[in-house]
């Protein structure tokens, strides 16, 4: 009996660490995870320019883009809804941004709102 007791705690021993939360390490080649551009970081940012448009409304779009050490802007990616045209604007105005050298490259993402009345 005692060896099927033994037998018994083991395998709910084990159940129970098997069924504990585990925190997922990130892996070694993910990006890193995506942040406001700091205060600073770039001192030129233009505004990107609105299109003209019929089109009344408030508009919002995202922009995603990596944001190199050495203050250089790699793969920019902006979505929303609104004006066509408004999408390349904003890349045009983000790939102007002239940034500042850091430790590390950072993934940045930055909203961009719009009211034409």
């Amino acid at each position: 009996m005692k060896p099927l007791l033994a037998t018994v705690l083991l395998g709910v021993t084990l159940a129970c660490q098997a069924a504990e939360p585990t925190v997922a390490e990130p892996a070694a080649d993910a990006p890193p995870a995506a942040i406001k551009l700091p205060q600073g970081r770039c001192p030129t940012r233009p505004a990107p320019e609105m299109v003209p448009t019929r089109m009344t409304g408030k508009f919002q779009y995202i922009a995603h883009f990596l944001l190199k050490a050495d203050g250089s802007i790699e793969n920019i990616r902006v979505q929303g809804r609104g004006p066509q045209g408004q999408g390349q604007n904003i890349r045009a105005a983000i790939a102007s941004y002239r940034c500042l050298p850091a430790d590390a490259d950072q993934e940045i993402v930055s909203t961009f709102d719009f009211k034409v009345d």
